[in-house]
Formats: C-alpha cells, structure tokens, sequence
C-alpha cells in the first residue's frame, strides 16, 4: 500500500497490482496522466505466458494483452504450453532472448492444407511477435478470429 504526501501523490513509484489468476505483483505506479505507462516488477513468474515487455520490465501497453490472447490461442491449438519443450528456467532465457516458441511439428501440418487453419496459426504468430508494434489490436484479433470462424462453418 502507498501512502500519498501532501498533494495527494504517492510517496512511493511502487503500487501493487492483483493480476492473472490473484497474482499480485509489484509494479511501478501508473503516472499515465503524464504519459508514462505502468511496468512490471516481477521477481517471478511463469515463463511460459508473460510477454517480452514484462521480462523485460519495458512499459506496459495493450499489446501486452494481445501477447496474452496469442499465448492462449497457442495452447488452445497445441494442447501445450508456450515453450512447451522447455523448463521454466530455459522458457526465461528464450524469453528474454526474443526467441518465440515453434508449434509442434503436428499442429505445423494442420496449417499446409487447410486455409483456416493456416490463418488461425498465422495470427497466433502476429499476436505473440516480439515487437509490440507488430501486434494486431484485440479488435482486429476478434475480427480475424470471427473471419476464420465463419470459414469453418462454411
């Protein structure tokens, strides 16, 4: 907990935040009324779902949310985990190295003859890029989820 000078402003950078499944981390109290983004301090975590920008304690933007979904999206289709060949400790290095996991080799095949099925993998890779820029918005997430839907049904 913080407590606030004078002003009204805390005294201290630090806030805590409740975050997936009731983790709570500490993070540096979100400034954002002068443009500046909250940013994870993580003393530890599971390797195998945070985004680059928390491993590296970079800002923290949507696109870390989107990273998320991708995570998700990945595990959906793999039955896997992100990393899945890989124990926490080497997940980490991977991580912060920037090297995004591969599919397994059997989910790879679902993609070579079936276009919805390349275009689902396809946007788990958009969505977990190592650039945050290179993200696609949640929104444009959930509109290409809804286009490959409806090419299954069809």
């Amino acid at each position: 907990m913080n407590s606030n000078d004078d002003k009204g402003a805390p005294s201290s950078p630090l806030a805590v935040k409740l975050g997936d499944f009731n983790d709570a981390e500490l993070v540096y109290y979100n400034i954002s009324g002068l443009g500046e983004p909250c940013r994870f301090r993580r003393k530890r975590f599971d390797s195998h779902y945070p985004s680059p920008e928390e491993a590296w304690e970079s800002p923290l933007t949507p696109a870390v949310d989107v990273f998320g979904i991708g995570g998700v999206l990945f595990f959906i289709l793999a039955g896997r985990k992100p990393y899945w060949n890989l124990n926490e400790t080497f997940a980490y290095v991977h991580l912060i190295r920037g090297e995004l996991p591969k599919f397994p080799d059997e989910v790879e095949e679902l993609g070579e003859g079936e276009p919805a099925s390349s275009e689902m993998l396809e946007l788990v890779r958009r969505c977990r890029s190592i650039k945050a820029e290179n993200r696609p918005s949640a929104r444009t997430v959930a509109r290409h989820m809804d286009q490959i839907y409806n090419d299954f049904k069809d």
